[in-house]
């Protein structure tokens, strides 16, 4: 099996741990503290598997920008 095989089933597993997380964190730290911890960790998880699977970033402005406007869109209107 491939590690791109892996992404979804990783990705969700990141994105499902949340609400467990954020109720067995929430006594011990600040939403916004553990809000930032938990993106930093999730960063590091993704940018490594990218890095592993040697996945293609984007490389022209044209391209970083679609990239930017795909995560607005994803994050103010799908989970907005």
């Amino acid at each position: 099996m491939s590690l791109v095989a892996l992404v979804p089933a990783v990705f969700v597993f990141i994105w499902s741990t949340g609400w467990i997380m954020a109720r067995l964190v929430a006594p011990f730290a600040e939403p916004l503290t553990f809000l930032s911890v938990r993106y930093v960790v999730a960063f590091v998880v993704a940018a490594a598997l990218a890095m592993l699977a040697r996945a293609a970033w984007p490389n022209t402005p044209r391209l970083i920008f679609h990239a930017m406007i795909s995560g607005v869109l994803l994050h103010a209107i799908y989970l907005g």
